[in-house]
């Protein structure tokens, strides 16, 4: 076989692999999206939409009846209201009152017309024994605190800070991976996560010693904090938001490749739970 052939031959395969582009976006196939973050304080609802997997902030105006959502709490059902409306008109969000423990597990279904029937689960995590918090050292940049605390059991953890906002300590987040600051949390407030990974651990004791940028100039002498125990489902999901923020896409070239965090099965979304044990930062330099 001669080169001429085999060029030939090749030039042959390569136009019978050719195929029209097209610059037409991909969203998925339509399909039931649910959100629920429960815990100990905070408004208890149920988001339950048609939704585009791939497509943000795409939801369909398709709307929900109680009957089409079952919410389990320990195997017993729960009551659900359906407000008037809710806030962009599409959709449903469903509210309940029932008070919820450390260790209940909730399970939520919901079936529509012409959708696969989704579910999901959660276990609300136990709270933690606040031992102490306190900070270590004030800097230009930042704070520097020492955070104790013991656990039942093995799971994600963070802090908020009930009176004051904070952000990434500059320059330690990137040295110190997974410090995650959440600016839009779960309570409505900036939220620091840790790595379990950088966590000191003797028996259930967990110390952790973390950087946050915060007002030093108005720091006061103690600070009402939260130290909020995570499911895996809410760590996963606010991981995600804090992952999709942090894209830079002068790095990745031309399309944002996002995180999107699900434990919703046959559908898209996530069924989420914590729990916040209030204390005292103390603050020892005033």
């Amino acid at each position: 076989m001669t080169k001429k052939t085999i060029y030939l031959l090749i030039g042959i395969l390569l136009c019978s692999c050719q195929k029209e582009l097209s610059s037409e976006r991909i969203d998925g196939d339509l399909c039931l999206y649910m959100n629920c973050l429960i815990g100990n304080a905070g408004d208890k609802e149920i988001d339950v939409r048609a939704a585009y997997p791939l497509k943000s902030q795409g939801k369909a105006s398709i709307m929900f009846e109680p009957s089409d959502i079952c919410l389990t709490l320990n195997q017993s059902p729960l009551d659900l209201r359906l407000p008037e409306s809710d806030l962009y008109g599409t959709g449903s969000i469903f509210t309940f009152d029932t008070e919820i423990n450390p260790g209940d597990e909730i399970v939520v279904e919901a079936k529509k017309s012409g959708f696969p029937c989704v579910t999901a689960a959660t276990r609300v995590p136990r709270p933690v024994k606040l031992i102490s918090a306190t900070v270590k050292n004030i800097l230009s940049g930042y704070i520097e605190m020492e955070i104790i605390f013991e656990e039942d059991e093995e799971g994600h953890y963070g802090i908020l800070f009930n009176d004051f906002e904070i952000s990434e300590a500059p320059g330690i987040v990137s040295a110190e991976s997974y410090d995650m600051i959440i600016p839009d949390s779960i309570l409505g407030k900036s939220v620091q996560l840790w790595n379990r990974n950088k966590e000191k651990r003797e028996g259930k004791k967990v110390t952790v010693r973390t950087y946050v940028d915060i007002d030093r100039i108005n720091l006061p002498k103690s600070l009402d904090i939260s130290i909020l125990s995570l499911s895996p489902e809410a760590y996963g999901y606010l991981k995600g938001k804090y992952i999709n923020r942090n894209i830079n896409p002068a790095t990745i070239g031309m399309a944002t490749p996002t995180f999107s965090y699900s434990n919703v099965i046959g559908g898209i979304g996530v069924i989420g739970s914590w729990w916040a044990t209030k204390g005292v930062l103390h603050n020892p330099f005033i």
